[in-house]
């Protein structure tokens, strides 16, 4: 999404003079409205209030008329600022308020210009990147090669030596894209690297008595050789996971299907309905 631009920003500051909404105002500059709400928060700006309204620097208590002679406001226990309802709101702001030019407290305002600004200048130095020299580089390079020759993770040196102003993830880059191979260091130097990882020997499991001669192999094997002429295949249909169920029986040859209604879906309950069926 593009940045807001000072015409945005003139046109954020024109609609909040006139108790526009956020929403509203998100609307006409085709933005979200949490995006509007995020630049009002971020570049709130402070103003204090006409030096009447002061005690030597300091904004007047709300009993001030009870200590007449009070020179550190701050520093009393009962000092309190009057408050504002609609300042001091979180984020709270005094566009649009009627009685901004009469009123003696501080103000917290959203100003296009002074926004657009601070924008500016924090874009700016976001951008310079890392100021550092090729010979200090060079310097950290050799320093923190010597270190992991002794044996000391990336996590370590940059816990030890936070003068480095380097990141783990930087000196790991450095490694890993081969800078570093011209102070002897690559990546099998790194401890965590070199660990190999035993590979699981899986035995194969010995089948149960129970599988000899009835596994799918040897159910094939059977119809082949004609030891199987007919056979039934089993399903089992439902609607609902909590039943009840529909046991279905069908012979291939013929297409002839047959169920029976059954109320849970375990193997005793179908061991006995298949009983069932062969004691008829």
């Amino acid at each position: 999404m593009a940045h807001l631009t000072y015409q945005d920003r003139c046109e954020i500051e024109a609609g909040l003079n006139q108790n526009m909404s956020k929403k509203d105002i998100a609307i006409k500059l085709a933005k979200d409205p949490s995006t509007i709400g995020k630049e009002i928060k971020l570049h709130l700006f402070r103003s204090e209030p006409v030096s009447l309204s002061l005690v030597n620097g300091i904004e007047k208590c709300i009993h001030v008329r009870e200590c007449y002679n009070c020179n550190n406001p701050k520093g009393c226990l009962r000092y309190e600022v009057r408050k504002c309802e609609r300042r001091d709101l979180k984020p709270g702001y005094c566009n649009g308020c009627k009685s901004i030019r009469a009123c003696r407290l501080h103000k917290i305002k959203y100003v296009a210009k002074q926004a657009q600004t601070a924008y500016e200048t924090n874009l700016h130095v976001s951008r310079q990147g890392h100021n550092n020299s090729h010979e200090n580089v060079d310097y950290l390079k050799s320093e923190i090669a010597a270190l992991i020759k002794q044996g000391q993770s990336p996590y370590v040196i940059v816990t030890n030596h936070p003068e480095f102003q380097l990141s783990e993830r930087t000196i790991y880059h450095w490694i890993h894209e081969g800078k570093m191979r011209n102070y002897g260091i690559t990546t099998i130097d790194l401890k965590e690297s070199v660990k190999r990882k035993v590979k699981e020997i899986f035995y194969p499991k010995k089948p149960s008595n129970h599988y000899i001669n009835h596994t799918f192999k040897d159910f094939i094997e059977k119809i082949n050789n004609g030891e199987i002429s007919t056979y039934l295949e089993m399903d089992t249909l439902y609607n609902n996971l909590s039943g009840p169920y529909l046991l279905t029986f069908i012979e291939p040859k013929t297409k002839f299907m047959f169920g029976k209604l059954i109320k849970s879906k375990t193997s005793l309950e179908v061991a006995r309905q298949i009983r069932i069926y062969r004691d008829k």
